[in-house]
């Protein structure tokens, strides 16, 4: 795995569908000329992210990264969410 050499922006986007397909969609108007990439977290690869969001992707020549910040995370948000909802 690769690093970051530099991240240019973070743009704010309508999740509601439970996808990141807004900001994806905002990423690749808002910098045309830019090499877009879809970043995830250790506890995301392509059989827990929402299909929509990685055929999206593949459509839209967007490169998909997977483990980002390592695969044996301590805590990710989706792991807390579940214990939370657990003991709800």
């Amino acid at each position: 795995m690769g690093s970051f050499k530099k991240v240019i922006d973070v743009i704010s986007f309508d999740d509601t569908d439970t996808t990141c397909i807004d900001g994806i969609r905002k990423a690749i108007s808002k910098y045309p000329n830019n090499n877009i990439k879809f970043a995830n977290g250790g506890d995301r690869n392509n059989k827990t992210t929402p299909s929509p969001e990685t055929l999206f992707c593949k459509k839209n020549g967007v490169a998909t990264l997977w483990k980002i910040g390592g695969e044996n995370k301590k805590n990710s948000s989706s792991w807390i969410l579940k214990r939370w909802k657990e003991k709800g």
